[in-house]
């Protein structure tokens, strides 16, 4: 019979057939008792391995049966050492315990040991299978559990009261042998077909984000296997799980579809059947302090102020604070503009700028435009600092006209950072100035000199407010065309405030370098199209 065997495996791994599930049936063998049996409670002497000594005869009153306590979640299990293909069970039950027979019991089995007592828990548990014997069965009644794979088995009664089993015999077989093409446990599944060589993807849920453009949605993935790996974007990319049960939360996801998939070492890979995991935000606008200045409503926030007017500069260091304001009321004309990107993906004056918004919303804020006229604008932004936003990033785009003209008549973008007992935090000056590697150019007529437009694409800037916590701080935006009055300057802006998108788990941060305005440079996650 053993040559037989050996010679059917033999043949089954030499002679594959995708297509067929060949029955290579491993030995079928007894179980117990060679586990390690516990009860919920002892009655007396009756302890749990009673139930497995290979004694069927007898009574509880004999000594040859386990009691436990009456008690409202009274059960008796087993862990059989390892992982089999259940076959069947048979119940052997004392008769002077259940005179009337042993029945509405449930028998339950599982690759994980119980996490709970409570039988209605377990029986939710999609990780636990179970049998309803609801009636009566002759003791020594077999009951057939399908080749379904488990290591522990519980047998617990329904309504409470004591359990008492003279003898419980486990049938099974080796569980299945992955990637040989052979139905090595009976189930009728083959290799990554079988859930002994597949992981099981039970369960995904989701949390969408707050905003369009904030990074706080959550794919969170509930799955156990054997030495798993998963991914959220259909497998491009992986992060490693641990063995057994495991509950993982990606965190700091933006809105997206998402490809839930598991595998593990066995080359077996299971998909989420309801793929794609859509995070999508709440219509309407964005909560919270910073996220984006507001942009992403459409307009501009409460917390924005601002004006226009002429420009003078006595200094020749184009400082904001000599911008002379002659409207401080804010009123959205073209000069202070809120941009949807994906209407205007392109800037007007020099088609090969992308304005597509690094901090991934709709909206990005336009100050100034193409009109000269000696004329400066400037945006405020006021808000209070806490923990959560003082870590300040925001992004800028300047398109600024070089007209070859001295500092203090060439068009420029600047910002400053201030508050009422600091009135110069951090700030910088950005002149046009085609000469300068900052920036890039383009001539709109080639025929017409000193009309060069010097441009730089997205570029990040953070500034730390953690030691103004509980202060207010504002940032002043400005920018001004020519003093001669025939060039022009104006800058997009996008992203305020804590925009970092570093997700935990297999998408990972892109290192970004997003330069401080005193010279350092702060490594974080965000996501920059700039060349910093």
């Amino acid at each position: 019979m053993y040559r037989f065997l050996f010679l059917l495996l033999f043949l089954c791994v030499i002679i594959p057939d995708a297509s067929a599930q060949i029955p290579c049936l491993m030995e079928e063998m007894v179980l117990t008792p060679g586990g390690t049996p516990s009860q919920s409670s002892t009655y007396e002497n009756s302890g749990a391995n009673i139930a497995t000594d290979g004694n069927t005869t007898g009574t509880w009153s004999t000594g040859k049966a386990s009691r436990t306590l009456e008690e409202p979640n009274a059960w008796w299990a087993i862990d059989l050492g390892e992982i089999y293909a259940l076959e069947k069970i048979n119940v052997w039950y004392p008769s002077d315990i259940y005179p009337e027979g042993f029945a509405d019991y449930y028998i339950m089995y599982s690759r994980y040991p119980f996490s709970s007592t409570d039988l209605a828990t377990e029986l939710a548990s999609s990780m636990v299978s179970s049998l309803h014997v609801e009636s009566s069965f002759a003791s020594g009644a077999v009951v057939p559990l399908d080749n379904e794979s488990a290591r522990y088995v519980r047998i617990q009664n329904s309504g409470g009261g004591t359990v008492s089993l003279k003898e419980i015999i486990i049938t099974g077989r080796s569980k299945e042998i992955c990637d040989n093409n052979c139905d090595d446990d009976g189930d009728g599944f083959v290799d990554c077909e079988d859930s002994d060589c597949s992981p099981t993807l039970y369960n995904v849920t989701k949390l969408n984000p707050s905003c369009p453009i904030c990074p706080d949605g959550q794919i969170s993935i509930q799955a156990f296997g054997e030495d798993l790996s998963f991914s959220i974007d259909g497998g491009q990319s992986f992060e490693e799980a641990c063995d057994g049960f495991f509950h993982c939360e990606m965190e700091g996801l933006l809105e997206g579809d998402f490809d839930v998939l598991v595998t593990n070492d066995n080359g077996c890979s299971v998909a989420w059947p309801e793929n794609p995991v859509q995070l999508r935000a709440a219509s309407g606008g964005v909560d919270g302090a910073c996220e984006n200045g507001g942009f992403e409503e459409g307009g501009f926030e409460d917390k924005w102020t601002g004006g226009w007017g002429e420009w003078i500069d006595n200094n020749n260091d184009q400082v904001g604070d000599e911008v002379v304001i002659t409207n401080n009321t804010l009123l959205l004309n073209d000069r202070h503009t809120i941009i949807n990107a994906e209407l205007n993906p392109t800037d007007p004056e020099v088609p090969g700028i992308d304005l597509s918004p690094p901090s991934g919303g709709k909206y990005i804020a336009k100050l100034g435009n193409s009109e000269t006229g000696h004329q400066a604008e400037v945006l405020k932004y006021c808000f209070d600092v806490d923990a959560d936003n003082a870590d300040f990033h925001f992004f800028f785009l300047p398109v600024l006209q070089d007209p070859n003209h001295v500092p203090e008549e060439t068009p420029f973008f600047y910002y400053v950072a201030y508050n009422m007992s600091n009135p110069f935090i951090e700030g910088e000056s950005f002149i046009a100035d085609k000469t300068s590697p900052f920036y890039q150019t383009y001539d709109p007529n080639p025929n017409v000199s000193n009309d060069d437009i010097a441009y730089r694409s997205w570029t990040c800037r953070s500034i730390d407010f953690s030691s103004f916590i509980g202060q207010e701080v504002c940032i002043l935006f400005g920018t001004a065309d020519c003093a001669k009055n025939q060039h022009f300057g104006y800058t997009y802006i996008d992203a305020l405030c804590n925009l970092e998108v570093k997700p935990t788990g297999n998408i990972k941060p892109v290192e970004v370098l997003c330069e401080s305005s005193n010279g350092g440079f702060i490594i974080d996650g965000s996501e920059s199209r700039g060349e910093n």
